[in-house]
This record gives structure tokens, sequence and C-alpha cells, in this order.
């Protein structure tokens, strides 16, 4: 399922936005 790999790398996107900012 592609959905499950969007979620994911969505949430790794905005941990690294997070740790960034």
């Amino acid at each position: 399922m592609r959905i499950l790999d969007l979620k994911v790398r969505s949430h790794v996107l905005t941990k690294l936005l997070s740790e960034i900012d």
C-alpha cells in the first residue's frame, strides 16, 4: 500500500522540519 508509505514519509518530513526549525 502506497498510502501507508506516504503517511510515514509525511511524518518523517514533519519531524525533520520540526528539528530544523
